[in-house]
């Protein structure tokens, strides 16, 4: 990880700092049930998925297909909310990935989805 650091001077290594901050943020865990309900309906909101969607993503991170995801951090809510997304068309799963990213506070923006 050090070498990846050093690559690009001081202004990539804090890029890269802010990017390892954000990946990492994602294993908080959710307060409660109703953060995830509101996050995934925020999620509609945004267009990381359909709003019919909804409760299937629910249940996917209530039970995920994976059990690493079992615990119920933010990372265990993104992965159900791609878990859903991967039925979709092509060009749906491309607009759902960059919402996503901009939903989690992947692209350098702040998250939007747990406003």
């Amino acid at each position: 990880m050090e070498k990846l650091e050093n690559r690009g001077g001081v202004r990539g290594k804090k890029r890269f700092s802010s990017r390892i901050r954000r990946i990492f943020s994602l294993n908080h865990n959710l307060k409660n049930d109703d953060e995830a309900r509101s996050s995934i309906a925020r999620a509609a909101e945004l267009g990381v998925i359909n709003s019919c969607d909804i409760l299937p993503v629910y249940r996917e991170f209530k039970k995920p297909s994976h059990e690493e995801f079992a615990e119920p951090t933010r990372w265990s809510l993104m992965n159900a909310l791609t878990e859903t997304v991967k039925k979709y068309s092509p060009q749906r799963v491309d607009h759902s990935y960059l919402a996503l990213n901009r939903a989690f506070g992947l692209d350098g923006r702040p998250a939007e989805i747990f406003a």
